[in-house]
């Protein structure tokens, strides 16, 4: 073992080698906490950023979601329409289409200076059977008239059975009697 001694003056020496040893660690530990400490602050600072921004995007993934669903009709609703529809759709050949449709092709021939007062046989069950019409019109051309769009119609086949003038206040009236026939 050699002896050592150090004869600089004390504020030149360096401090011996075991307290140097404890100075180092004692900065190595104080190193070591700060990088831990500004990682977790570093690291929070980050987790409260990305946990807003979260926040934020699930607060406006709710609104879309909100009128999505404000949007979007409910299943229930949907079926009722869907029954609806297939409720028609099974009677769209059932008898009393057939009326509906007779009365909306002649309702179509009707011109506005024609009033249909009567019509023989009231019963709409069979349209095969030929029919009556009673009405009334301000002159012989609108009769006419009516009687050509029945005909050009394609759906009704009419003859005029009788006209007759009439004065009413003043004011002369056509009273006519027509025979029709309806193509189904």
């Amino acid at each position: 073992m050699k002896y050592q001694h150090n004869l600089l003056p004390k504020e030149y020496r360096l401090p011996s080698q075991s307290y140097l040893g404890v100075y180092l660690l004692i900065i190595v530990i104080i190193l070591a906490f700060s990088l831990i400490g500004w990682n977790l602050i570093k690291n929070n600072t980050e987790y409260l950023k990305t946990k807003s921004f979260i926040s934020e995007k699930n607060k406006t993934l709710n609104k879309i979601y909100l009128e999505i669903k404000d949007k979007k009709p409910d299943y229930e609703s949907v079926q009722e329409l869907y029954a609806e529809v297939e409720f028609i759709n099974k009677n769209l050949n059932t008898p009393a289409t057939d009326v509906v449709v007779f009365l909306n092709s002649l309702e179509a021939c009707v011109p506005k200076e024609i009033v249909i007062t009567d019509m023989s046989p009231k019963k709409l069950d069979n349209l095969n059977v030929p029919f009556t019409l009673f009405g009334e019109a301000q002159s012989i051309d609108d009769v006419n008239k009516f009687v050509g769009n029945l005909n050009d119609s394609g759906k009704f086949k009419t003859r005029v059975i009788s006209n007759k003038s009439n004065t009413i206040s003043e004011i002369p009236i056509q009273n006519f009697v027509l025979e029709c026939s309806y193509k189904l």
